[in-house]
């Protein structure tokens, strides 16, 4: 009988041969973010995670809009795989190319734009020659956004960036740009009150927390501004005339003045209210009318404009989002106070 040769012993795992799980905190509410992961190689200094000079891979993901805008994980091989859009390829075509011409160097002067197993574009890839990842995602954002508007008109269906994955070719530093789904909460019983004058602001406030697009959602949450206002205006005048002493100004009320006084905010959004620190509300309103208000909801030549298809004005968008949203609920907030008590439709039954 022929002995069966042993192979070679198994080497026994440790800590360090199993992978790494991360537990990610989840946003408040669906939330732009970024993620940046620096793998660490022994015996080598650690990566910047700014990046360097060099060349980046750069791949957008889409999704289709109301069906997947938000993503639930980081896994990087899966958001890759998870691109989808309602633009059919067909079956003998792998991918499209778009030429760029007239690029400057450091710019792709083409956009690969593939397909997934359902036979539709899901991803877009690209290489860019920058000095960091902000730069090589501003580049490539510039270049691709405008076509896709153009594409997305010409077959007349909407189409949408979810994610960004960016990886440094000497480095392979992985940076991971999305929304993020927010928490899951309970569902609460209704104890508010709503009015005539409060159901614009209640809608326009819930368009601004279920869109994806931040252009969009700044102009939610400043509508819910100039609804209050303008109610209080209003209520003011009526109570004037009545004899009767009208409530203080709620655009006087102010952001807190020390970040432990914000609701539970993660790291990325208290860095979003820094600059607005102890303000009253109007003062952020003035100081966003024309650069956030104004140039979101104008096309006029000769104005300063924010368009969805650059990179800068999607920036300045963001950074003011979670500031708007939180001085819309909290003057929704105060109106409800103020409110006649007349109960609003459905609360929870046991």
């Amino acid at each position: 009988m022929a002995k069966r040769k042993k192979g070679p012993t198994p080497k026994k795992k440790t800590a360090a041969d199993k992978p790494v799980s991360i537990q990610l905190p989840r946003p408040d509410v669906s939330e732009f973010v970024r993620y940046i992961v620096v793998p660490i190689f022994p015996g080598r200094p650690e990566d910047p995670p700014g990046g360097s000079p060099g060349r980046y891979v750069v791949t957008f993901i889409l999704g289709i809009p109301g069906m997947s805008s938000v993503i639930n994980d980081l896994h990087v091989p899966q958001l890759m795989d998870s691109g989808d859009s309602l633009l059919g390829v067909p079956g003998n075509v792998d991918r499209y190319m778009i030429t760029v011409g007239g690029a400057p160097d450091n710019l792709p002067e083409s956009l690969a734009i593939l397909k997934n197993a359902n036979g539709r574009l899901a991803r877009i890839g690209t290489s860019v020659v920058a000095k960091s990842f902000a730069e090589a995602e501003a580049a490539a954002y510039d270049i691709l956004m405008p076509q896709l508007s153009v594409l997305a008109f010409e077959a007349d269906v909407p189409l949408e960036v979810k994610a960004t994955v960016i990886i440094e070719e000497a480095t392979s530093v992985q940076h991971i740009a999305a929304t993020m789904m927010g928490k899951v909460r309970v569902v609460p019983a209704v104890q508010g009150y709503t009015t005539v004058e409060l159901r614009p602001i209640l809608a326009s406030y819930r368009e601004g927390l279920n869109s994806t697009s931040p252009t969009y959602q700044c102009l939610c949450f400043w509508k819910v501004l100039e609804g209050v206002r303008t109610f209080h205006t209003k209520r003011e005048r009526t109570m004037v005339r009545a004899g009767s002493t009208p409530p203080s100004d709620p655009l006087d009320r102010l952001v807190p003045t020390n970040e432990a006084d914000l609701p539970d905010q993660l790291e990325w959004s208290l860095e979003r209210f820094r600059p607005y620190l102890g303000k009253a509300y109007r003062e952020v309103m003035d100081d966003s009318r024309d650069t956030i208000r104004n140039a979101v909801a104008h096309i006029t030549p000769g104005m300063d404009l924010l368009l969805a298809d650059y990179f800068a004005d999607v920036g300045k968008c963001r950074e003011i989002i979670p500031v708007l949203r939180f001085i819309a609920r909290d003057l929704i907030k105060n109106e409800m106070a103020l409110a006649p008590s007349v109960p609003s439709a459905g609360s929870p039954q046991p």
